[in-house]
């Protein structure tokens, strides 16, 4: 599940690992969504939605439209869309996602939705046992609390890697290699790594 697909690249670079997976694509913002639908086409097993991943359903909006287009933000405006509001975007929770896709479980859940994470980990009591391991980054200076309600919602994960600003977290007892020992002083949810001790090939930058 990527969430926050942007215009694809993470989608298309775990599709290439992995041709089997099943992924599917998320992203609210109209000109990322319609690059991102033109690069995956060629991939059968990507599939690319326009909503935003909320607390619940309801109707969203972008907060800064005047922003970069790597980094738009979304805010609740009430709970049913309004089809001649053209600027309002479908927000619904990962568990009627899941239900709407028929999906059990999610071996990986990416995360990059610049500070709605507070409210969708804030209500991730429906789904967060159905979840193997997440990849997150923390926006706490969009949205204040960001990253407690990430670290609450992740109490039986493990931090095993962090990669620049997105967090790598594992369900308890699914991996042994690569976790962070008990004891250590690295705290994944730092804004950076104290050292670069690893490296994930989430976020992938591009020359304009």
């Amino acid at each position: 599940m990527d969430v926050g697909a942007n215009i694809g690249l993470a989608s298309i670079f775990y599709a290439n690992k992995h041709p089997q997976a099943r992924i599917l694509a998320i992203e609210p913002e109209p000109s990322n969504f319609e690059m991102l639908r033109k690069n995956v086409q060629q991939y059968p097993n990507i599939t690319p939605l326009p909503l935003a991943l909320w607390k619940e359903d309801a109707a969203l909006k972008i907060a800064n439209s005047e922003g970069d287009y790597w980094g738009f933000r979304i805010e609740e405006v009430g709970h049913s869309i309004d089809s001649f509001r053209q600027d309002l975007i479908h927000g619904t929770s990962l568990d009627r996602l899941m239900k709407a896709h028929g999906l059990d479980y999610i071996d990986l859940l990416k995360v990059d939705i610049e500070g709605a994470e507070k409210e969708v980990f804030e209500s991730s009591a429906a789904w967060i046992d159905r979840v193997g391991a997440i990849a997150v980054e923390c926006h706490d200076r969009f949205r204040p609390g960001c990253t407690e309600s990430v670290r609450k919602a992740t109490s039986a994960f493990d931090p095993v890697r962090h990669g620049g600003d997105i967090v790598f977290l594992i369900r308890k007892g699914l991996q042994d290699d690569g976790r962070v020992d008990e004891g250590s002083d690295f705290d994944p949810f730092l804004s950076r790594p104290p050292k670069a001790r690893f490296t994930l090939p989430l976020k992938i930058e591009w020359a304009a």
